[in-house]
């Protein structure tokens, strides 16, 4: 799969990447998107220093943490696909049954209800360890979110902080606007944390689907690197979605046949990316003007089939195909030209 990024597409780049590079910082707030979701779980967590939230490879998952080393107390916060239907006390039942696994008995484990938190709250002793662990769960729109808090040499009364931050969290429903997903999207791209990226280029893809506005360039970019991160993550399925959605707007722009064309070698699907690569250069006439085709020899996508009796006869077709004129877009109907 080609690696190269649009040089245009630096358009929807933030100013500076620098941000990605500083150590965990003190913060008032920990803020955690919830994949693929419009809404954000905020905590305030004065005296924490907040961590860099994480992705899960396939993007649907994710993760924060922060500390408070004054008071020997963290938190992590997790957000990801409910493993089955059900209410906060089901999410509670299910990670409580993830957590009798642990080499670490709990002991003094007790549940209760905290408005809309399903609560586990249990001590952990052994080898000089005194903690004191609350899990907080909920159930919402589909995902499973896991507050989980530690209290290091445990005193009675520590709880009463943990429960005042919980009972402190907030959904914030603003949603981005495409520009901002796009800046998001592009940002983490660059950097090459492609399931960082996938989720605001996902919610960019949405929006765009449900009231299209972006530039024929925007929407060749937005498709390009939310298809690229898909194949870099290995969703196959979801990469082939992405690309086919491109056709479906812009069917003969080449390099979204060409990259549905990796898309189906890296499934194992020659026959399909033999086809896709043929369509791919049929219409190499309309690149990006400074931009070249890529060369599937070269191409990892491609490698395991270079000995491949078939693939090679397409590479040939492809060679001569090469040298007929390329077709490029329709020419609109005019006036005949006169004597």
């Amino acid at each position: 799969m080609r690696r190269a990024i649009v040089a245009a597409g630096l358009v929807w780049l933030i100013a500076s990447a620098a941000s990605a590079l500083e150590p965990p910082r003190k913060a008032a707030y920990v803020r955690l998107d919830a994949p693929g979701k419009d809404w954000t779980l905020v905590m305030r967590v004065d005296g924490f220093a907040v961590e860099t939230p994480e992705l899960s490879p396939d993007g649907k998952s994710a993760a924060i943490g922060a500390e408070d080393k004054a008071r020997g107390m963290m938190v992590t916060v997790f957000i990801e696909p409910a493993a089955k239907e059900g209410d906060s006390k089901t999410a509670r039942e299910v990670y409580r049954k993830r957590l009798s696994a642990s080499p670490f008995k709990m002991e003094d484990a007790t549940e209760s209800k905290r408005g809309e938190w399903a609560v586990l709250e249990y001590m952990l002793k052994a080898r000089g360890i005194n903690q004191k662990h609350i899990n907080a769960y909920m159930a919402k729109d589909g995902m499973w979110i896991d507050v989980h808090f530690s209290k290091g040499d445990y005193k009675s009364g520590d709880e009463a902080r943990i429960y005042a931050l919980i009972d402190g969290i907030t959904f914030d429903a603003s949603k981005p606007s495409l520009d901002e997903c796009m800046l998001d999207g592009a940002e983490t791209y660059l950097k090459r944390d492609y399931a960082g990226a996938i989720a605001p280029y996902s919610k960019a893809l949405e929006m765009e689907k449900k009231t299209p506005t972006l530039s024929k360039h925007g929407v060749r970019v937005l498709v390009d690197n939310l298809g690229i991160a898909y194949v870099m993550t290995g969703d196959l399925a979801d990469a082939k979605t992405t690309f086919e959605y491109g056709i479906s707007r812009e069917g003969n722009y080449p390099m979204f046949h060409y990259d549905l064309a990796c898309t189906y070698a890296e499934m194992g699907k020659l026959d399909e990316a033999i086809a896709s690569l043929k369509t791919a250069f049929k219409f190499r006439a309309n690149m990006i003007p400074g931009e070249t085709m890529p060369d599937p020899r070269t191409d990892s996508s491609f490698v395991k089939y270079l000995q491949n009796e078939k693939f090679q006869k397409a590479l040939k077709e492809i060679e001569a195909q090469k040298r007929d004129k390329p077709r490029g877009k329709a020419k609109p109907a005019g006036r005949k030209a006169g004597p």
